[in-house]
């Protein structure tokens, strides 16, 4: 489970997660899909979790309304992003609490990967963070 990555004082922690072509197959490679699921909650109304997904350096696709719970995201880079690398992507977690009520356990209320006590089974996977990605050869029409 996550929820430690704000700073003493802050209201918003982050985690990312990249992953990068290797230099040598940037020529010949670009992510295609990617599909991920990230498992969270938030235990009141002044809680925020917010996904974002990065491609290379440029386009930010935000994710917070179709990541809620143990949903599952699914991006396509089409035609239309040609003309980005697609060398990197990275999948980015922003936890926001404003702590207005002065609440001690503020820091608690946005949870990432959270196993449930009530657990089904050893094998229960549901609280894991998934991130798979498709690489495909680039079409080298040079």
């Amino acid at each position: 489970m996550v929820y430690l990555c704000r700073e003493h004082l802050h209201t918003n922690g982050i985690l990312s997660w990249t992953i990068q072509l290797k230099p040598e197959e940037e020529k010949f490679y670009q992510f295609h899909h990617i599909t991920i699921q990230c498992p969270s909650k938030a235990f009141d109304q002044y809680t925020q979790i917010i996904c974002q997904l990065q491609i290379d350096d440029k386009q930010i696709i935000d994710l917070s309304q179709n990541l809620s719970s143990n949903s599952l995201f699914e991006y396509s880079l089409d035609n239309k992003l040609d003309s980005l690398t697609n060398i990197r992507i990275t999948f980015k977690v922003i936890l926001n609490c404003s702590n207005d009520n002065n609440d001690n356990n503020a820091w608690q209320k946005g949870q990432l990967c959270r196993q449930t006590t009530e657990q089904v089974s050893n094998d229960d996977q549901s609280h894991y963070l998934r991130i798979h990605a498709t690489i495909r050869k680039r079409n080298l029409n040079l």
